[in-house]
């Protein structure tokens, strides 16, 4: 009798567990179809350029639906939608920048669409908006890199504060927060674990000012500067594998870590294609892309990292903390005060190829 019971709820379980697969995937292939109706999704991403691309040829392949992308780092990124704010409506389908707070302030200002994916049972714990107004996209963490060419392992700092030292005068280059979403993180973390006085010691060993993470690791390879401050770490762990000649260091002081979202804009051109791409830039195949091929950590529980890092690394008592809070209220002045501290120092804009017209 008992076995007969146990069979009978076994079936009633499975049917149940059939029924909610099928509504699932009845209401993901009608979604499919309206954004194939739509035909077009159109983004603004920070996204590495080399990853993006990726991402876009993969949809477009798949969906057969066409990307419209814009790709700038977040300082560029945030003018885009500030200046369409002001003029009355967002262009864009989906937003993604580097700075996670931003979406704070754009979401009071009524400037995103809540969407929350199939995908959300999948993330990290902490990772998910429950609400649906940002989705995890990827993980960074800063840390320092260096030129193995140019300093010994022996000789590389291991320490934030090492950088300071006058031998390291006119070798060093840092990315300019004010453009940058992982550095203004750091930059965020720095002030309050040493305050400005950091800023100021550092400004004396006249660094060279670089406009993007993204590329910040160009400046080692090219043989510009000898240290990178602050770098993209998943970008110097690619490239390493890769066998050039730059490696991270992860500073005794600890290191920072963000996630940054993706989101719908509000009332969007083409609401389903924004919601089929949330989908797909936080699928397993998606995140499995982007740490493999950019380095990244992924925001999945069932996506393994390609390059796999101690977990003490991002432990909470090894990361740069501070209050997202108080970082909201006091990021124009402290932005501002950076640009002041580093008046005058070189700056550096690594621009992409372009491609020659075959004649």
């Amino acid at each position: 009798m008992f076995k007969k019971v146990t069979l009978a709820a076994f079936a009633l379980l499975f049917s149940v567990s059939c029924i909610g697969l099928n509504q699932v995937n009845a209401a993901s292939e009608k979604l499919i179809q309206d954004a194939k109706k739509e035909g077009k999704v159109v983004l603004y991403h920070s996204l590495s350029r080399r990853v993006l691309k990726k991402l876009v040829k993969g949809f477009e392949n798949k969906y057969g639906i066409k990307v419209k992308w814009t790709r700038k780092g977040t300082g560029g990124i945030i003018r885009m939608v500030t200046a369409e704010k002001m003029a009355g409506a967002l262009k864009c389908d989906i937003v993604s920048t580097g700075d996670p707070t931003v979406f704070i302030r754009w979401q009071k200002e009524g400037l995103l669409k809540k969407y929350v994916t199939a995908n959300t049972s999948s993330f990290h714990k902490g990772l998910a908006n429950p609400e649906g107004w940002i989705t995890p996209s990827r993980t960074t963490i800063g840390s320092m890199g260096y030129n193995t060419k140019n300093v010994k392992d022996s000789e590389a700092p291991k320490s934030w504060k090492d950088v300071l030292d006058p031998k390291w005068k006119g070798r060093l280059a840092i990315v300019d927060p004010r453009k940058s979403g992982p550095a203004r993180w750091w930059m965020a973390g720095m002030v309050k674990r040493f305050g400005w006085e950091y800023f100021q010691e550092l400004a004396k060993n006249k660094p060279l000012l670089l406009k993007a993470t993204s590329t910040a690791a160009l400046a080692l390879i090219n043989g510009e500067a000898d240290v990178l401050v602050i770098a993209n770490e998943h970008d110097l762990v690619r490239r390493k594998a890769k066998g050039q000649s730059v490696s991270p260091v992860y500073p005794k002081e600890g290191i920072s870590k963000k996630t940054s979202p993706v989101a719908i804009c509000a009332n969007p051109p083409n609401p389903n294609a924004a919601k089929l791409w949330i989908d797909w830039e936080s699928s397993a195949k998606v995140q499995a892309l982007m740490t493999k091929d950019g380095g990244y950590p992924p925001t999945r529980t069932d996506v393994k990292s390609y390059h796999p890092r101690d977990p003490k690394l991002t432990a909470p008592e090894n990361l740069l903390a501070f209050s997202q809070k108080n970082f909201i209220k006091n990021k124009r002045k402290m932005l501002k005060k950076f640009g002041k501290i580093m008046k005058g120092m070189k700056v550096r804009i690594y621009k992409k190829k372009k491609k020659k017209k075959k004649k």
